[in-house]
């Protein structure tokens, strides 16, 4: 019965990616220096599946689905700009039953809603012909998901990166690096201090599509709950007007991975002119 869900989980992902794969793609987790203006708020609904997808502090692994990862932007000024991001809800189809312990469920499934993120991008520099854009940002992800669930570390987590673009011809590369601090859950006053970096790109073929492509992971520090990683993504993106489609494929890219592969997909919508 397992694999049977899980194969008709995977089934639906490769319908649904293979009638987009010509038209969009996901958003990045590596951030860029491209800013609403002033006013504009961009609304954004996604949805992710992840084969193998491991919870470390659980000691859980299975196929995660995420359902609503909402993320609302707003461009407060010129080179400031304001993220909200949550995911309506996770479904975690587990490898094996769970009975006991720390957990307040029973089974092979479980199902939460996911932490809640507060993004604040800064422009520091402007982008010219001979020097490269350059910006700050800094987040912080609340403790919403309970970790009896299997799914969230119930810890709060801060980042603080720097971000640096640079546009050639049709290519635009960027990258994002700096320091995350996460929050122990085996131990509430602890923390534990991370390098996140991330190096992504995009090429525009025309005025409505865009490959895409992006590394990203963590370094140092390497723990249990928190093991190095890194995972990579590639896919497309489509606009038309204020509409924009995207999907993308990812993948880790070493042995403790959180994930072995999965699928994302996404449409973003840009209201003009909302406040000012």
């Amino acid at each position: 019965m397992k694999n049977q869900r899980k194969l008709m989980l995977f089934f639906l992902f490769f319908l649904i990616f293979s009638f987009y794969a010509l038209s969009i793609e996901r958003p990045f987790h590596t951030e860029d220096m491209n800013f609403l203006e002033r006013g504009d708020v961009e609304l954004q609904f996604g949805i992710s599946y992840f084969d193998s997808y491991k919870n470390f502090y659980s000691n859980l692994d299975g196929d995660l689905f995420k359902f609503g990862e909402i993320n609302l932007r707003f461009g407060l000024s010129d080179n400031t700009e304001l993220d909200i991001s949550w995911t309506a809800h996770n479904y975690y189809s587990l490898d094996s039953s769970v009975s006991g312990g720390n957990f307040s469920f029973t089974g092979d499934d479980t199902d939460d809603w996911g932490d809640a993120r507060i993004t604040t991008k800064i422009k520091i520099l402007g982008e010219t012909p001979a020097t490269p854009g350059i910006g700050m940002k800094f987040q912080i992800k609340l403790p919403n998901s309970d970790d009896t669930k299997g799914i969230g570390l119930d810890t709060t987590d801060f980042f603080g990166t720097f971000i640096f673009q640079k546009g050639v011809g049709r290519l635009m590369l960027f990258t994002e690096v700096g320091l995350a601090i996460y929050g122990d859950p085996r131990e509430g006053s602890n923390q534990i201090d991370k390098f996140v970096y991330g190096i992504g790109g995009t090429y525009k073929l025309n005025d409505y599509i865009d490959i895409v492509g992006e590394i990203y992971g963590n370094a140092f520090h390497d723990t249990e709950i928190y093991p190095n990683h890194g995972n990579i993504m590639g896919g497309l993106r489509l606009k038309t007007g204020n509409l924009r489609w995207d999907a993308g494929v990812c993948a880790g890219i070493n042995n403790d991975n959180t994930y072995d592969y999965g699928f994302t997909f996404g449409l973003s919508y840009l209201l003009k002119g909302v406040f000012h």
